[in-house]
C-alpha cells in the first residue's frame, strides 16, 4: 500500500482505504504487486501514443534521431521480440497508426527531418513490406482515419487527402480551415477533425466539403469521439465539449 492519504482527484482523506468513496478513485496496486512480462526496446523514444494490435501482434513507431529515421515496429505480443521493423522514408510516424484489412497506414511527420512531401503508406502487416506509398506534398501528415475503402489524412499545408485504402490512389483532396495531428474522427456520416487554429471541423465523407465549424478557447488536439449523434472533443482551453454531430450546436 503506498502513502497517498488524500485522493488525487477529490482531495477526500482516504488514510489507507483502497478507494475514494467520494469519486470512486482506486489506489494503484503496490509495485510488488505488479510484474513485468517483457521489455521492448525501439531503439529510440517510442512515437505512437497507442500502439496498435492485430491478432497477437503490437505495431508501434519510433521517433528516429539524427543518424537515423523513424520506424515502425512488429512485436510478438507473447514474448516481447521483433517481428520485424520497416524504416520510413523522411521523419518520424505520426502520433497514431491505423489498422484494416491486413494493412497499416503508417502517415509522417516532421520531427526533424524538413524534406517536403511526407509520404503516408500502407504496410503488410505481417512483413512490414510497403504495399504503397502516397507522396502528400506536406512537410507534416496528421495521424491517418480508415473507414470503409479510403484512409483520411490532413497535411500541414491544410489539405484533407481521401486515400484509396488498397491502392494508394487519390480519391479526392480539399482544402481546409486548418490543420491538427490527431486522427480524424469518423461518425454520424461525417468526418470530424480537430485544428491547431482552434477549430473542430466537420466535413463531407463523400468530397470534404465543410459542413459547420465549431471554434473553441484553444487548439482542439485530440481525436474527438463520436457516439449516439453527440460528438465530443477535448480542447486546449480546459474545456471538454458535446455537440451535436449533425448541426455542431453546443449542448454543454
Amino acid at each position: 500500500m503506498d502513502l497517498t492519504i488524500f485522493c488525487p482527484q477529490c482531495d477526500t482523506l482516504l488514510l489507507d482505504a483502497p478507494d475514494c468513496p467520494a469519486c470512486g478513485w482506486h489506489r494503484p496496486p503496490s509495485p510488488e504487486a505488479r510484474s513485468q512480462v517483457w521489455t521492448y526496446r525501439a531503439g529510440a523514444r517510442v512515437r505512437s501514443t497507442s500502439p496498435a494490435r492485430s491478432g497477437g501482434v503490437l505495431l508501434l513507431g519510433d521517433a528516429g534521431g539524427r543518424e537515423r529515421p523513424g520506424a515502425v515496429h512488429a512485436v510478438d505480443l507473447e514474448s516481447g521480440e521483433a517481428l520485424w521493423r520497416q524504416p520510413l522514408p523522411h521523419g518520424a510516424p505520426a502520433d497514431s497508426l491505423a489498422l484494416g484489412e491486413g494493412r497499416l497506414y503508417v502517415s509522417a511527420a516532421e520531427f526533424g527531418d524538413l524534406a517536403p512531401d511526407k509520404p503516408l503508406l500502407a504496410l503488410d502487416i505481417e512483413s512490414g513490406r510497403v504495399l504503397w506509398r502516397y507522396d502528400s506534398g506536406a512537410l507534416n501528415l496528421s495521424a491517418p482515419a480508415v473507414h470503409g475503402d479510403l484512409v483520411y489524412v490532413a497535411g500541414g499545408d491544410r489539405v484533407l487527402h481521401a486515400v484509396d485504402a488498397a491502392t494508394g490512389k487519390r480519391h479526392w483532396k480539399v482544402e481546409m480551415a486548418g490543420w491538427g495531428r490527431a486522427a480524424p474522427a469518423v461518425g454520424a456520416g461525417l468526418l470530424f477533425f480537430g485544428t491547431e487554429q482552434n477549430r473542430l471541423l466537420a466535413l463531407d465523407l463523400a468530397d470534404g466539403r465543410e459542413q459547420w465549424s465549431f471554434e473553441g478557447g484553444g487548439w482542439f488536439a485530440a481525436t474527438p469521439t463520436v457516439h449516439e449523434g453527440v460528438v465530443y472533443a477535448a480542447c486546449w482551453d480546459s474545456n471538454l465539449y458535446a455537440l451535436e454531430a449533425q448541426s455542431g450546436r453546443e449542448i454543454w
